[in-house]
Order: C-alpha cells, then sequence, then structure tokens
C-alpha cells in the first residue's frame, strides 16, 4: 500500500514538473515538502 502511495506522489510531481508555471510549481513542491516533514512521529525526514 505505500508502495502505491509513494508511486501516486512521484506521479504527481512528474505531472506538476510538466505542466504550469515552473516557479509557481517549485514554490508549491518546496511548501509541500517541508510540511510533509514537520510533526513526524520519527527523526527521519521525507525528502532529504
Amino acid at each position: 500500500m505505500l508502495a502505491k502511495q509513494h508511486q501516486a506522489l512521484r506521479e504527481l510531481t512528474r505531472q506538476w514538473i510538466e505542466e504550469g508555471d515552473e516557479e509557481e510549481q517549485t514554490e508549491t513542491w518546496e511548501y509541500l515538502r517541508q510540511a510533509l516533514d514537520v510533526d513526524r512521529l520519527d527523526n527521519r525526514i521525507a525528502f532529504p
């Protein structure tokens, strides 16, 4: 199940990169990346 979620996230990220405003997409990715690392139960970051 987790592998499917990771694949879906990779696919979504790929779509974002290919479509739309590059600067906006970069800002969105940085926000999401940071948000996913906040309040994690372990000390590992999701996206190094």
